[in-house]
């Protein structure tokens, strides 16, 4: 992914969505093998990289 994308507006679709959810599970990839959960199944069972993208990308991240 592109360091310097611009999120324009949300809700992000389509390629865009596509390409935070591949940057989102990368990322949610490294933080589990740096904190080594004691159940990895069921930490990566809790993750859901599209209810990331959907409900946690706030607005107050979009560039204005």
């Amino acid at each position: 992914m592109d360091s310097n994308a611009i999120i324009a507006s949300l809700p992000v679709a389509g390629a865009d969505r596509a390409v935070l959810i591949d940057a989102a599970n990368t990322a949610f990839e490294r933080v589990i093998e740096r904190i080594e959960p004691n159940d990895e199944e069921l930490t990566r069972s809790l993750w859901d990289a599209g209810d990331y993208i959907d409900s946690w990308l706030a607005t107050d991240l979009v560039d204005k």
